[in-house]
């Protein structure tokens, strides 16, 4: 978790990143442009699955990602309900070696997930084979 101080802070503000000029606009440009220039507690989580899918600012993105993911492992954050897990299990293996305490975090939320598997494998799927159309 980031402390207070950063949280009010941009990631351009952190030197992180510069903002896109002179060069056509995307849409990804300008969701990313945006994200840049926003107080890290003011990101969405669509922007925060954006910029970890850029491998914008990792250091700063992840912890706020993990924030998310262990509230709700399958948060929707844009496309589909489980995308910011998809993309932050797409980082490099590299970062989680240069980052040990996020990586003992994914390993905790591994096992959250693990549980939740589980549980809808075991418990609540069965349960449902009695509806049909």
């Amino acid at each position: 978790m980031l402390d207070d101080h950063l949280l009010n802070r941009s990631l351009f503000d952190l030197g992180e990143v510069l903002p896109v000029s002179n060069i056509q606009k995307t849409g990804l440009i300008s969701v990313c442009e945006k994200a840049i220039n926003k107080k890290l507690k003011d990101l969405s989580p669509n922007e925060i699955r954006v910029l970890v899918g850029q491998s914008i600012s990792l250091s700063y993105v992840v912890p706020l990602a993990l924030d998310l993911l262990e509230r709700d492992p399958l948060i929707f954050a844009g496309r589909y309900k489980g995308d910011l897990l998809v993309r932050v299990l797409d980082i490099p293996k590299s970062f989680w070696i240069e980052n040990q305490e996020l990586n003992d975090r994914m390993v905790e939320l591994k096992i959250t997930v693990e549980e939740i598997f589980e549980t809808i494998n075991d418990e609540i799927i069965p349960k449902f084979s009695g509806f049909e159309y």
